[in-house]
């Protein structure tokens, strides 16, 4: 199976959005300087609710994500993107190359929101957070 770089998976979300929890997940991303692509998955193949993995994503800037992970949340659509940690020099003081990305579809319940961003915080920080 080809590696191909898919652009049609966020057609008709809206976003990156700001959200009050956009800082944390960063911080929790951000946490773990040796992750991989399968660590990643294996931590959030824990979240309830979760569609799918997409792997090679690429947004309309031309950025291609590490990993994103989706949801149907009531009558919408949830995608969370995360991005590489490539940035050695820390520009930013973050060694992020970007803040994670949420993406919305449709009528997402900002409790229910709320609710899965906390999920992925509390599953990437692990169990001695």
């Amino acid at each position: 199976m080809s590696q191909e770089i898919v652009k049609t998976e966020l057609e008709g979300f809206i976003g990156p959005i700001e959200h009050s929890l956009l800082d944390a997940l960063n911080n929790a991303w951000e946490d773990d300087e040796g992750r991989t692509l399968g660590g990643a998955i294996c931590l959030l193949e824990k979240l309830p609710h979760r569609n799918r993995f997409l792997k090679s994503l690429q947004t309309d800037d031309g950025y291609k994500w590490f990993l994103g992970i989706s949801f149907t949340i009531g009558n919408g659509d949830l995608t969370v993107l995360f991005p590489w940690g490539l940035d050695a020099e820390r520009k930013d003081s973050s060694r992020m190359d970007r803040s994670v990305g949420i993406y919305i579809k449709g009528d997402v319940d900002d409790d229910a929101l709320n609710t899965v961003l906390l999920q992925i915080i509390k599953v990437l920080e692990g169990p001695s957070k």
